[in-house]
């Protein structure tokens, strides 16, 4: 068995479920609802228990699951949600058992399973405790020549110790990791990744993995300045000696670098929201660098679906950390995982 991470006390900017000493199908119908942006979720013989500690760090989603007795389906909505991302599942003890969609029959204790979202799957956790990280594409891209051929790949230790111990120490220490640190972060979990890969696949290209260091250089310097107004392609382009026809290439895929910094002044602004902020949304526009608050407010309702006054009310009718929080929470982070 390997040493599992202790959960904090605080989570942060994320959230928790437990099923623990709850009645068992109300528990499941709550963790259902948890899910339902994601994936279909079953019972499955024996007993169910689920305990689930999630937080966001930048291009990551990560996850702390103790599962059991439960399903997780994405063949029929695989088509139609549009998820285009990778989800890595580090496993500490118990077992995960795949399937033919998953291309993957099992994995334990000291193993990584590697599923691109944009493919189906079916996975059954057996008494599992296992670290997922949701990863974006372009960060698998930049090491794997070939990212397809990733999805139900299950790689053994000792190759995969070290990234398992990282990302444990990311479960632990979550809460109090910096947004600016945050794209280095990312770097890290795909160099531990490459090392765990080698022998696996073939490596990237240079250019890709030359990509990834400017990107790593964009975001960090968009994270430290992100109150600025000046804020621009220009004077990105000025700080990190990247061009502008480069940026605009390298953010292509994301609807290109002004449309990334206006992302993650959003980003800033929910989770402002969501950690209770009591300053007005003409000074959160200000505060994260916006022109005026009419302009966050639009492009915000674009994103979230709603106007940022109606989220602020949505907050503050579930204060309590319940199920619906967790699921708006998670919705967002999906929606600008890029």
């Amino acid at each position: 068995m390997i040493a599992a991470p202790s959960l904090p006390a605080n989570v942060g900017n994320g959230f928790t479920f437990s099923s623990e000493g709850r009645d068992p199908d109300l528990a499941f119908d709550e963790y259902r609802q948890l899910y339902a942006n994601g994936s279909d979720v079953e019972r499955a013989e024996g007993p169910f228990h689920a305990h689930v500690t999630a937080w966001r760090l930048g291009n990551m989603l990560l996850f702390d699951r103790r599962l059991d007795g439960l399903i997780h389906s994405r063949t029929e909505r695989v088509a139609s949600d549009g998820f285009d991302h990778f989800v890595l599942y580090a496993m500490i003890d118990g077992e995960i058992i795949g399937s033919p969609e998953s291309r993957f029959d099992r994995a334990g204790a000291g193993n990584v399973v590697l599923l691109d979202t944009s493919m189906a799957t079916r996975t059954q956790a057996v008494g599992a405790h296992y670290l997922t990280v949701s990863i974006a594409r372009h960060l698998v891209e930049a090491i794997v020549d070939d990212p397809a051929s990733l999805h139900g790949m299950v790689l053994r230790p000792p190759s995969t110790l070290i990234l398992i111990d990282f990302l444990a120490s990311l479960a632990h220490r979550a809460p109090g990791i910096a947004t600016a640190a945050m794209p280095n972060l990312s770097r890290v979990l795909v160099d531990l990744l490459a090392i765990a890969l080698a022998g696996y696949s073939r490596p990237g290209s240079e250019t890709r993995q030359q990509n990834l260091l400017r990107r790593q250089s964009v975001e960090s310097y968009i994270a430290r300045h992100l109150a600025d107004r000046r804020l621009s392609a220009a004077t990105i382009s000025d700080a990190t000696g990247i061009s502008r026809s480069s940026l605009y290439r390298l953010y292509d895929r994301q609807g290109g670098i002004a449309r990334l910094v206006q992302m993650r002044r959003l980003e800033a602004i929910r989770a402002a929201i969501e950690d209770g902020s009591t300053a007005g949304l003409g000074e959160l526009a200000q505060q994260f660098g916006f022109a005026s608050e009419a302009h966050m407010s639009r492009v915000f309702s674009e994103v979230n679906g709603r106007a940022p006054g109606a989220y602020r009310r949505e907050v503050q009718a579930n204060p309590d950390e319940g199920v619906l929080t967790a699921r708006r929470r998670w919705v967002g982070w999906m929606s600008e995982l890029s």
